[in-house]
């Protein structure tokens, strides 16, 4: 039986969690462990898979001595976060329990790739990469992310574009080293829970996302909606489905707005489905992505996409527009004309969800579970 250990960051709600979710549904025959380096989870948590175990790093007291010093006391929090990615280090390679496993780092931080490189028993170490690899270049640990990238047996791209930017970002890496396989998701689940009713009365266009500047672009879609004429704010509410860092900041621009009673937060929700199949049009404002498995979703719930062209992923779900309306990262006029144009013509709207059930063959779960199964024979 494959053994594999993900190293995440937290797993709370959001696209990343809900890819590692699918995985670990799609194999059952594996022997599955979760280790989240920080102890930040929410509801989320609940769904990952009952195969899964997940490693209790913070039943040990000494782990949540050292968490609760992080939590509340910020001056000392940055070197005892260092003390406790070196504890976890070592926890894991004095473990023997954990000596079969093959470790994947499953999240996008420095911490989880040195957790998962240098708390792996064995020399096949393994990393799946969701962001835009354009943020390793600028970030502080560029030089770390490079070095051990370079040296890991496998890294998995979650698109054609992510690969070919990583391989211009990180000098040295090998081309054979990095394999294409998109999120693979769990569309049964999304089939028994997008039909759940949604408590609201009003048509709305939602947007799912969590709420994070770094990659997300609130502010453009909040003002598009603006410039959308009145007679359709009456009949379209724009709903905000998620939570995050920048909730708070985003609510506050809000309420700067004269249609700010038009803009509804739902807060993080369990079935994220129901509202995205019971909404007009789904909008997804992003400056940079991995591979947005909102799109897909929406796709698979039979909703309408109008989304950013940003990097990277979104072409290759949106087949270059075909399955879906692009505008221009940052465009607030170009999303409003989008929206209008949308909500004008029923045949449009049909025709984007026609083309995308059809786009979704080359998403499917069956084949990229097969691409899955194979990166651990090679």
């Amino acid at each position: 039986m494959e053994k594999l250990c993900f190293v995440t960051y937290q797993f709370k709600t959001g696209g990343v969690e809900r890819v590692f979710n699918a995985i670990a549904t799609l194999l059952p025959d594996y022997d599955i462990v979760l280790l989240s380096v920080t102890n930040k989870f929410d509801s989320m948590i609940k769904n990952v898979p009952s195969t899964v175990k997940i490693i209790p790093l913070y039943n040990i007291t000494y782990f949540r001595f050292i968490d609760s010093i992080i939590t509340n006391c910020k001056l000392l929090s940055p070197v005892f976060y260092v003390i406790l990615l070196i504890s976890e280090i070592i926890y894991l390679r004095l473990s023997s329990k954990y000596a079969e496993y093959t470790f994947v780092n499953s999240a996008d931080t420095i911490s989880t790739l040195l957790v998962a490189y240098f708390g792996s028993h064995k020399k096949n170490r393994y990393s799946w990469i969701h962001c835009n690899p354009k943020t390793i270049d600028v970030s502080r640990y560029s030089c770390i992310y490079k070095w051990i990238y370079r040296r890991m047996h496998k890294i998995v791209c979650i698109c054609k574009e992510q690969k070919k930017l990583l391989l211009e970002v990180v000098p040295g890496l090998k081309a054979d080293k990095i394999s294409v396989i998109y999120n693979p998701l769990d569309y049964g689940k999304i089939a028994e829970l997008m039909n759940e009713p949604v408590p609201v009365d009003y048509d709305y266009m939602v947007m799912v996302a969590r709420f994070d500047f770094r990659s997300k672009d609130f502010y453009t879609i909040i003002d598009a909606y603006g410039l959308i004429s009145d007679d359709i704010k009456a009949k379209l509410n724009l709903v905000f489905v998620g939570g995050g860092p920048d909730e708070n900041e985003v609510k506050n621009y809000t309420m700067t707005k004269v249609y700010k009673n038009n803009i509804i937060f739902v807060g993080m929700q369990d079935n994220p489905y129901k509202w995205i199949k019971h909404s007009k049009i789904l909008v997804h404002s992003s400056r940079s992505e991995g591979l947005p498995t909102v799109l897909l979703e929406a796709m698979a719930c039979g909703t309408p996409i109008i989304a950013t062209d940003c990097e990277t992923g979104v072409k290759e779900i949106l087949d270059n527009g075909y399955c879906g309306c692009m505008v221009k990262v940052g465009d607030t006029q170009g999303m409003a004309d989008a929206i209008t144009r949308m909500m004008d013509s029923k045949e449009l709207r049909e025709e984007y969800v026609r083309r995308g059930y059809e786009h979704l063959s080359d998403f499917s779960s069956d084949k990229i579970i097969t691409e899955v199964r194979q990166l651990w024979k090679d």
